[in-house]
């Protein structure tokens, strides 16, 4: 099997077939450097001039192939039995349709380049680090939902603090809320003794109170990524998401649409730059806490926390950690953690 580097990438080039074929030719995997597969497109002499025949392409509409996701994906003994094109012919066809339609990887190929890109940061906490195997994950999207004060904001913070002065990475912040968050970001790193002048030179702070603006901003974001050397930026943080999405939740025309919007542009943001997305959200029940946002909403982070307060509290400043959402730990798995003046810890 293979796949694409393109979100509405097709199937298989051959099913049954090896990596060895199509998908792995270096003269196909080669074929393009930029774009991604966007699909069908007709076939025509122009297609591949000098190797495709009007001949050629009657034999394989009769075939049943007449764009270029069919000649991608057929039998190649199929298609040189039926067809006037012999092995190599086939494969300079199949080329030339790659340059105008975009690079397929093997999905072996794509495994490891993730592998090589894809890096864990600490949290700041390591009882978190312990939770989830490490940190945050780049490449992946991480949402704390819990009651106001339960300690959501303080994980945000005290994770930029760690990512910035430890991995020495940029971070990226999207700031719903006001020049409070950034008070408490700078009390915390001049309590933490760290060089405020270099830690927040590795920090770039964007403000959004809509959703609208958040698109805006996102783009912004996306731009500068754009022209960075690769692994520059490496954490992004939005805190809080809920207070921007929640006013358009059931909203009669283009709410649901909007939400679907954001998550497909964090999913993407985090995947085409290996980054790791932190957002946070409301929790709608205080005995049994769930995230806002509804059930649409689920399928966008790939990891979720609640962060609450303990049930039997011997502590003000104790709070617990519990997984429910992950595909490397068991849902309801917790751990305890402290908000201290410093931070979470």
């Amino acid at each position: 099997m293979m796949a694409t580097d393109s979100s509405s990438a097709e199937a298989a080039l051959m099913p049954g077939s090896t990596c060895g074929d199509a998908a792995c030719d270096p003269a196909l995997r080669n074929s393009s450097a930029t774009g991604g597969w966007r699909g069908a497109g007709r076939l025509t002499l122009h297609t591949c001039p000098g190797t495709l025949t009007e001949q050629i392409l009657s034999e394989l509409a009769a075939m049943g192939i007449t764009e270029v996701t069919g000649l991608l994906t057929a039998d190649q003994a199929k298609l040189v039995a039926a067809t006037s094109l012999d092995p190599q012919g086939l494969r300079r066809v199949r080329a030339a349709a790659l340059r105008t339609r975009g690079r397929v990887v093997c999905a072996r190929d794509l495994l490891a380049s993730k592998a090589r890109h894809n890096i864990i940061l600490k949290t700041g906490v390591s009882s978190l680090d312990v939770l989830l195997h490490g940190g945050w994950r780049s490449g992946e999207w991480c949402e704390l939902f819990g009651l106001s004060n339960s300690g959501k904001t303080q994980i945000c913070v005290t994770s930029m603090l760690s990512v910035a002065a430890c991995n020495r990475a940029k971070v990226v912040f999207i700031n719903t809320h006001g020049p409070a968050t950034m008070h408490r970001l700078h009390q915390m790193a001049a309590m933490k003794g760290q060089d405020r002048v270099t830690v927040f030179s590795r920090i770039d702070t964007f403000v959004a109170f809509n959703v609208f603006q958040l698109f805006s901003q996102l783009l912004a974001i996306r731009q500068r990524l754009a022209t960075q050397p690769p692994g520059t930026t490496r954490l992004v943080v939005i805190d809080s998401l809920a207070a921007i999405l929640s006013p358009i939740v059931g909203a009669k025309t283009h709410g649901h649409a909007l939400l679907q919007r954001v998550s497909r542009t964090l999913k993407a943001l985090a995947d085409d730059f290996s980054l790791a997305i932190l957002t946070t959200n409301f929790s709608v029940n205080p005995v049994t806490p769930r995230p806002a946002l509804g059930v649409a909403w689920s399928s966008g982070p790939n990891v979720r926390l609640a962060v609450r307060y303990p049930q039997d509290a011997s502590s003000s400043t104790e709070r617990v950690a519990e997984i429910a959402k992950s595909s490397l730990s068991p849902v309801h798995l917790c751990v305890t953690f402290a908000i201290e003046a410093s931070g979470a810890t």
